[in-house]
């Protein structure tokens, strides 16, 4: 036998008893032990016990340290066992903040129950070191080598830190002489860590840094998907790093806040017997918000009771086949309920249709659930093994009677956590009413929980037709008959992305892939979720938000009517194809398009097969050249009209969500404060700060230049009080207008006159026309196409003429800028 250990404390003598029959060994490493400590810093130094004694043997052990003076060394832990080939590590801490340079010694006192070795000492010197150095640097920018400001620059293991000035220097001016592991961090940078950094008494040590940097990229910055029910999809997009450094991410699904209560908490209890007066209920299944309650009647037709949640009757439907109680347990697909008493099974619609009909092989059939995943039926008697058949009763798979359970009903739950999926529910013996699950490759099962309620287990249910944000289990308890809903989960299992984690080298990407499902969605009912990738990269998080829609609207067909040249267009619906050469795919076929581009500079040219724009971005514009006039068709899901659209800092291309014209100055009221300019295609200009607009109505089709001063979110304003309001704008007519070259700048003239027509001239050729109106006139000047070898524009740098006509004759007019150049 081996004898129990009793520790009595610092220096406490050991009996015989604590002697171990299986003789252990101690190994000490390091002994002696000796260490170097900068001034005034602390340090950690790891010892170790190990038991090379005999198999089986335990090592006991207990320390201290003893020595005169300030105890500068903390030992952790001061007591184990340590079994045959194995160790325990002793953290040992140096302190020298309340000592004077020079050389110190203690001793770790070490007690054993090993026979030979049950008192070592270990010597223990440490040197207090203070002779300092100079460690100082600059920190750059890899990619553009300018200086960065803030970076925070540490030393492991020392409470030692420095910050870069505005010309990346960091100094650390006094450092004791030392080897050093020096770390440091900046915003939207890479972190490194140098090794073995040598500090040298009253020498400067130089170590620079060049940092370099990752960018999180994704191809899509939404999605917005509707689909039929019990449909799925899969969407595909890019996450690219057009950094310089490797993207370290991961990707999680994020649900509103609130969707979900405890699992297993009560949420309804129906005294369903009574309100029926029927004590003979069986099958249950929630269908558009209803419950459908089958219940026998002994001396008349067995019916389902269409119920709502007061519990009042709404129609009823006559069961199918002969039989003294009726259905005890029901199944819905989605479009036949399925109803199963003895060895029959009748499949029918919600309109009490029958449709099918086929026997199994159980004699008296308790439970049944669809299986939606595997298109099965699962069936079962109280005592049976459990058959799954198709949808015309063939035996496609049997899983053997889970223990002695006896099942009273049974659910699918496509979301369980374990893929335990089959729950059933369950009366044995002891207990009335337990809910337990199985997986059907396996067979295995497991216990859930035993409901707190009244009455035996019955038909039950798992469902999210009842509150579409929730799976909840649905069941109908027998003496008393109640039907009763439990808390699952929030439905989490219609969305999915995979990959979830990598790493993605420099100008490198990945493909990802979401897959969407709406099995068992409620219709018109919209779920949201953000796909959050957390990374290393800049900014550090890069989210998409996800919405779905379950409903009969299928996609909508989108014309976009194109003249020749240039133009700036937009879709409200997702493109069901979201590949833009495949989009193009018509206009390319006809040799009508030359070149496509967003507003980050992308573009597609298929004259020379190139293409760098990755997906069609709904709430992106584009521009688009064409041969001649044309037309192109994109179909897919629309969008609302109030989606947000958010805007960045700066000038972007965007697109145009609601059906109808709006004037701009009511379409961008909502962000008017924080606007500086938006433009349309043909160059007309809308400026919040003057007070000017000649943009007119923003059309479905066309894309939009915005430029903000702030990061915000752009929701159209689309009121029918509002959307009324019209602000005519009058072409020239005097002069002619200028083809859109695709490039323009904005020029806002103030006049005294209040008619006439101003021109822009640059080395005798018009580049820009507008019409006076109440004194202003807005131009587009355009520049040259930069498409095209003859000069259709002006040249970035050329000097400009303004000139007036005034209905008889052009007249100069002399400029005077107030704002911007001319």
């Amino acid at each position: 036998d081996v004898m129990a250990a009793a520790w009595r404390g610092e220096g406490a003598r050991w009996g015989e008893n604590t002697l171990d029959p299986v003789p252990p060994e101690p190994e000490i490493d390091p002994n002696p032990f000796e260490v170097d400590v900068p001034f005034p810093l602390d340090d950690e130094n790891i010892m170790t016990i190990t038991n090379v004694g005999d198999e089986g043997s335990q090592l006991l052990f207990n320390l201290w340290d003893e020595g005169d003076g300030i105890d500068w060394l903390s030992i952790d832990p001061v007591e184990g066992i340590v079994e045959f080939d194995e160790f325990a590590e002793i953290v040992c801490t140096f302190s020298t903040e309340d000592l004077e340079p020079g050389e110190f010694e203690r001793t770790i006192i070490i007690r054993t129950n090993a026979r030979e070795f049950r008192q070592i000492e270990v010597p223990v010197t440490m040197n207090v070191i203070v002779d300092n150095g100079e460690l100082r640097g600059t920190v750059t920018d890899l990619a553009t080598e300018d200086p960065i400001e803030g970076a925070r620059i540490s030393v492991e293991r020392f409470d030692f830190q420095a910050v870069s000035d505005e010309d990346g220097v960091y100094v650390f001016d006094e450092i004791p002489e030392w080897i050093y592991t020096i770390n440091i961090e900046a915003e939207d940078y890479l972190s490194q860590s140098v090794e073995d950094v040598e500090v040298i008494e009253d020498e400067v040590t130089i170590l620079n840094f060049d940092l370099s940097h990752s960018v999180c990229e994704l191809s899509i910055d939404n999605i917005s998907e509707q689909m039929a029910v019990n449909e799925a999809l899969e969407i595909e997009f890019t996450l690219s790093n057009p950094g310089n450094g490797p993207l370290e991410w991961s990707v999680n699904r994020v649900f509103p806040e609130g969707m979900e209560a405890d699992p297993w908490d009560h949420r309804l209890g129906l005294a369903a017997g009574d309100n029926l007066e029927n004590n003979r209920l069986g099958g249950i299944e929630v269908i558009n918000g209803n419950f459908y309650v089958a219940g026998g009647i002994s001396d008349g037709e067995n019916l389902i009771y269409v119920i709502n949640e007061d519990g009042e009757v709404l129609r009823q439907i006559a069961q199918f086949g002969e039989s003294r109680y009726g259905y005890r347990d029901i199944a819905y697909d989605g479009n036949l309920i399925w109803g199963i008493d003895g060895d029959e099974v009748h499949g029918f619609t919600i309109g009490g249709e029958l449709e099918v009909t086929f026997r199994v092989p159980i004699r008296s059939a308790r439970g049944i659930a669809w299986d939606r995943e595997n298109d099965l039926l699962w069936i079962s008697s109280i005592t049976s093994d459990i058959f799954g058949t198709d949808r015309n009763g063939e035996v496609n798979q049997i899983i053997e009677r889970p223990g002695d359970l006896r099942t009273y009903g049974l659910s699918w739950y496509p979301d369980d956590p374990d893929d335990f999926k089959l729950y059933m529910f369950c009366s044995n013996g002891d207990f009335n009413r337990q809910i337990h699950k199985l997986n059907i490759e396996t067979g295995e099962f497991e216990f859930v929980v035993e409901p707190e309620v009244e009455g035996t287990a019955g038909a039950c249910t798992v469902t999210r037709a009842w509150d579409p944000f929730s799976w909840v289990f649905t069941t109908i308890t027998n003496s008393p008959d109640r039907l009763e809903i439990w808390h699952l989960d929030a439905p989490t299992g219609w969305v999915d992305i995979e990959p979830s984690e990598g790493v993605i080298e420099a100008e490198n990407q990945v493909d990802m892939t979401v897959q969407l499902n709406t099995f068992a969605f409620p219709e018109d009912i919209e779920f949201t979720v953000d796909l959050v990738f957390a990374h290393n990269g800049v900014g550090g998080e890069s989210v998409i938000p996800v919405s779905l829609l379950a409903g009969d609207d299928g996609p909508e067909e989108r014309v976009l009517v194109l003249v020749e040249g240039w133009n700036m267009v937009s879709t409200n619906v997702v493109p069901q194809e979201n590949n833009v050469t495949v989009i193009m795919e018509p206009l390319v076929e006809n040799g009508l398009l030359e070149l496509l581009k967003n507003g980050i500079g992308r573009f597609y040219n298929p004259e020379f097969n190139f293409n760098n724009i990755w997906g069609w971005v709904v709430n992106d514009g584009y521009m688009m050249k064409v041969t001649e006039d044309c037309q192109l068709s994109i179909i897919g899901i629309p969008v609302e009209p109030d989606l947000p659209i958010e805007l960045d800092v700066g000038w972007q291309l965007i697109s145009y969500y609601p059906r109808v014209e709006v004037d701009a100055v009511v379409a961008f009221s909502g962000i008017a404060e924080v606007l500086e300019i938006a433009k349309d295609g043909s160059g007309r200009f809308y400026s919040p700060e003057f007070g000017f607009s000649n943009m007119g109505d923003l059309r479905e089709g066309s894309g939009y230049m915005v430029k903000t001063v702030e990061a915000i979110e752009l929701v159209y304003v689309v009121e029918e009080e509002l959307a009324r309001q019209s602000f005519p704008y009058l072409q020239p007519s005097l002069l002619p207008n200028h083809p859109n070259t695709g490039e323009n700048m904005s020029l806002l003239v103030h006049s005294r006159d209040s008619e006439g027509e101003v021109g822009v001239y640059s080395n005798g050729h018009l580049v820009g026309s507008g019409i006076i109106q109440n004194g202003k006139c807005g131009i587009a000047v355009w520049g040259d196409d930069p498409t095209t070898p003859e000069l259709y524009g002006a040249i970035s740098g050329a000097e400009l003429e303004v000139l007036l006509h005034d209905g008889t004759e052009m007249l100069p007019v002399k400029i005077e800028t107030m704002f911007g150049e001319l």
